[in-house]
Formats: structure tokens, C-alpha cells, sequence
């Protein structure tokens, strides 16, 4: 994650000597690339290249000083106003460049980042971020965010604030055993895959915060000793573990969300072999915009649509209750 190599260093460049102005202030940024690039301290024209960066720009006031965005982007609306740049994958470097910024950031995987050589041979200054993997990297990373555009301060308080609404919602559920908490499978769909995501990941943690025991975890691949944080299984494995509550994650794709939520939750029913599942037979099935889980301060909305469909199953609590009692738990 990019606490561990995100180091922020002030240094002062006087021009007293050329006339007594106010000096300028500048600082070194170091990012997760191991890469010390130089900023304004209080940067006023910025180009972030992910939705994330975007949101978390907006979500402290800095809407005004975004000069680029990326090219997919619905939330907020008025970030639609910014020039946009292009694909995250392949952005207008010539564009870039005549919107003038103080720095270009991206917060995204690996892959995404081999436009930077080129960026940066065009004098670009580019600040990459890891992705952050669980709701405490998300509040750190918003605090990073902000101490490096200048407002330090006001991001401390906004990650804090989702600190406390994640920790009421999470209490909602304290007490509950292993027994109690029902099966939860969370999945989106890439075409013909099924894909679920790991314990180390956003996910897993709004399933673990809001009284759920996520399924399949443990059938994704292990990757340096951790467990994997997304993985694709086959529809087989699913029914194996026979989850009482499937969670799909859906894309709106410029459609609005009744009818993408529509749309993936038949995906769900017409999937062979899921007639059986106790989620199919007892109607818990439900579909939740996946940009609620994404890095962005909307993560504790997600929080709440996760509590509010899973605490929804109390009867399925009290059913395994009872089974874990009688010595019959279900697989």
C-alpha cells in the first residue's frame, strides 16, 4: 500500500534575490513507484487519471483545482465539466500537456501505468498510487491524497468521519458467532466469467463489517503468502458452497441503476445450476453498484447497502443457529 512508501518532504525555494517576492514553496513527493517528484505545495492545477482520485479531489473541496479526468467517469456529475483526457489505459499525453498541471496522479494496479515513460519524456510530473485493498487503505490513502494537495487537515477529518460511520455499522453486528453469520458470496460478472474476490480485499471487508462469512475465498490462487484478492470460479464451486446470500456487483454502463441492477440479478437466475441455492430459493439476491466499492469515500455507502442486505437474513441466521446447535451445520 502507498503508506509505507509515501513520504511527503517541504523545501523552500527562495527568489528574494530576483526582486523580494513571496518565496514559492514546493515539495518532494516520493510515490509508490519508489519515483521523488517535485510539486507546489498547495498545487491549484491537477490531472487525476482514475475515478477514485477524482472522487476523493471532490470530496474535499478541490473540485476546481482538477484540470483532467479520465475518460469513464459518472460520479460526481459535476466532474463530467473537466477536460477530459482519455482512457486510463491510453490518456491524451498531447492533451495532458496543454492543460499545463502541476501533476498528473493515478491510483490504479500496475497495469495501467505504461503510458507514464512517455508522460514523463514530455515533461510531465506523474504520481502513481497503489490501489488500496481494504477500507483502512482507503481512509489512509484519502489522508495521503489531501497532505499532499494541502489540505492535510480536511482530510484527516473526512477519513475520520468514514472511520466512524464504518465503526457504527460494524457494531451493528458485534457479538455474533461464526454460526450466525450467513454465507455470503460476492461476484461480478466479465463476460462469460464469474469472478469473486478474496478476504484481503474491499470486499471481503464488507462482508466481514456488515455480520457475513464470505464463501469461495479460499478456492482463489495464494499470491506471496496472502490470499488472493480477486479470482474467477466456475459456477460449480458455487453451488458446492451453497451461499445464502449472493451479492452481485454490477456496472451501470450508462444505464440507470434499476435497470443494470435488473439486468445482473437475472444474470444470477438463468446461471445452470443455481435453482438450488438457498439465495435462489429464499429470494436473497441482490445487486449493488460496484463503485460503492471501489477506493472513494462512497465505500461506507456500500458499507450500509451490504448491512442493510444481509441483515435482511435473520431468518437464515436463526436457521444456522439452530443447525450449529443440533450438531448439523450446513456445508
Amino acid at each position: 500500500m502507498c503508506g509505507g512508501m509515501w513520504l511527503l518532504l517541504a523545501i523552500t525555494v527562495s527568489v528574494s534575490a530576483l526582486g523580494g517576492c513571496t518565496p514559492d514553496r514546493f515539495q518532494g513527493v516520493v510515490d509508490d513507484a519508489g519515483r521523488r517528484v517535485e510539486i507546489p505545495s498547495a498545487p491549484q492545477r491537477i490531472i487525476a487519471l482514475d475515478s477514485s482520485s477524482i472522487e476523493i479531489l471532490f470530496g474535499l473541496g478541490l473540485g476546481d483545482r482538477v484540470v483532467g479526468r479520465p475518460e469513464h467517469l459518472e460520479f460526481p456529475p459535476e466532474a463530467l465539466k473537466v477536460a477530459d483526457v482519455g482512457d486510463i489505459n491510453n490518456p491524451d499525453i498531447e492533451k495532458m500537456v496543454g492543460l499545463k498541471p502541476d501533476f498528473v496522479m493515478i491510483t490504479s494496479s500496475e497495469g495501467f501505468r505504461d503510458w507514464v515513460p512517455q508522460a514523463e519524456e514530455s515533461g510531465l510530473k506523474v504520481l502513481t498510487f497503489d490501489y488500496p485493498s481494504d477500507l483502512h487503505e482507503v481512509f489512509e490513502h484519502i489522508k495521503q491524497v489531501g497532505k499532499m494537495v494541502g489540505s492535510g487537515d480536511a482530510a484527516v477529518t473526512l477519513a475520520s468521519d468514514l472511520q466512524h460511520q464504518a465503526d457504527v455499522v460494524a457494531s451493528r453486528v458485534e457479538g455474533l458467532s461464526e454460526g450466525e453469520k450467513p454465507r455470503v458470496l460476492v461476484i461480478t460478472y466479465f463476460g462469460a466469467k464469474l469472478g469473486t474476490y478474496g478476504d484481503r480485499s474491499r470486499e471481503g471487508d464488507l462482508v466481514r463489517l456488515t455480520g457475513g462469512r464470505k464463501v469461495l475465498a479460499d478456492r482463489l490462487p495464494a499470491s506471496e503468502g496472502k490470499s488472493a484478492y480477486f479470482g474467477y470460479v466456475s459456477p460449480e464451486a458455487v453451488v458446492e458452497q451453497n451461499p445464502q446470500v449472493v451479492v452481485v456487483l454490477y456496472s451501470k454502463q450508462g444505464e440507470d441503476d434499476k435497470k443494470a441492477a435488473t439486468a445482473a440479478i437475472k444474470q444470477v437466475l438463468s446461471t445452470a445450476g443455481w435453482g438450488e441455492l438457498d439465495a435462489v430459493k429464499n429470494r436473497h439476491i441482490y445487486a449493488i453498484d460496484q463503485q460503492l466499492t471501489w477506493a472513494n469515500p462512497r465505500i461506507v455507502q456500500g458499507l450500509e447497502a451490504f448491512s442493510s442486505v444481509i441483515q435482511k437474513t435473520d431468518r437464515v441466521r436463526t436457521t444456522n443457529h439452530n443447525e450449529q446447535t443440533s450438531g448439523s451445520p450446513r456445508p
